[in-house]
């Protein structure tokens, strides 16, 4: 949302994508504006969670539902199962389903994941989302405080508040490293990915980040196991550079167009084209701590 990401995606212009720029979503929104001044830049964009879907709901007459997906998420199959579970629900959310040992954790950061949710436009759903905008409003930190930890502990009270709300049971849909130990996940000879016989739909790549060229740090909650490592975070790594390599050439390409973006940062002025590449490549350049970290180690056609 930022405006070297926007500007690039827009010079792209890739099929079936609307984008909305930061300016034009803040635009109006006093409330959001004096939040963004109380909180880290982190701390800002969690706020922005429930903002967000209501926002277009409420900007785009055709949309009758919509769905919200953190962007550490990867589709492995088809969808549709999962929306047909849901039904005519109003609300769609889904547990971290923790394990035995890490149950514990759901004190802390909730039971339930913003990383994927739905709503409808009907009372319960557009209700919903103005009720969690105005508490993210109040209150939204990145620690545990009086029951509240950023915008996801708010999820917890959902159930009893808004009835129709389902609770997604399909175990390929909201898989996780956190909760990777609670199911049984196979191969097919065809390489194709299940959970407890269910096929994996959406897995949630949390704690990625890219320590060198081809080291990639996968969390500190357990080790990943060979079988995940080549066939679920495999994939996703390689699909993740080849879409970074390709954004990077076009950028570089395409210098003018960036470069007539000004640089507000203090006492630089770096060509604003290298500003945009960092901001498309963020996720595959931050450095991270080595020592207590999970590797995975990718090369040409090898993962280990």
């Amino acid at each position: 949302m930022d405006d070297p990401t926007f500007l690039l995606l827009k010079e792209l212009n890739l099929p079936n994508i609307d984008l909305l720029s930061l300016n034009e979503f803040e635009k109006n929104d006093p409330e959001l504006l004096a939040a963004k001044s109380n909180r880290s830049l982190m701390e800002y964009y969690w706020t922005c969670t429930p903002s967000l879907p209501l926002y277009i709901l409420e900007h785009e007459s055709e949309i009758e539902r919509i769905f919200y997906i953190d962007a550490d998420h990867f589709f492995f199959d088809d969808p549709t199962a999962v929306f047909k579970e849901a039904g005519e629900a109003s609300i769609m959310v889904i547990e971290h389903r923790f394990p035995a040992l890490l149950q514990h954790l759901a004190k802390v950061v909730g039971k339930y994941n913003v990383g994927f949710l739905g709503f409808r436009k009907d009372e319960q759903g557009m209700g919903c989302l103005h009720w969690w905008r105005e508490r993210c409003l109040e209150w939204c930190y990145y620690r545990h405080e009086d029951g509240k930890f950023g915008d996801q502990k708010y999820l917890d009270r959902w159930p009893e508040m808004f009835p129709n709300l389902v609770v997604l049971q399909h175990p390929g849909f909201g898989l996780a490293p956190w909760n990777l130990k609670r199911f049984n996940v196979q191969v097919s000879n065809k390489c194709k990915v299940f959970v407890d016989e269910q096929p994996l739909i959406l897995y949630h790549f949390h704690g990625i980040k890219q320590a060198g060229p081809c080291l990639y740090g996968v969390g500190e909650l357990q080790r990943i196991s060979f079988k995940v490592r080549q066939f679920i975070y495999k994939p996703y790594l390689k699909c993740l550079i080849e879409s970074a390599e390709k954004a990077t050439s076009f950028a570089t390409e395409n210098i003018s167009v960036f470069s007539s973006l000004k640089n507000d940062g203090p006492n630089e002025r770096q060509p604003y084209f290298k500003q945009c590449r960092r901001s498309l490549s963020r996720f595959l350049r931050i450095s991270i701590n080595l020592i207590k970290g999970k590797y995975l180690i990718i090369y040409g056609k090898n993962i280990f």
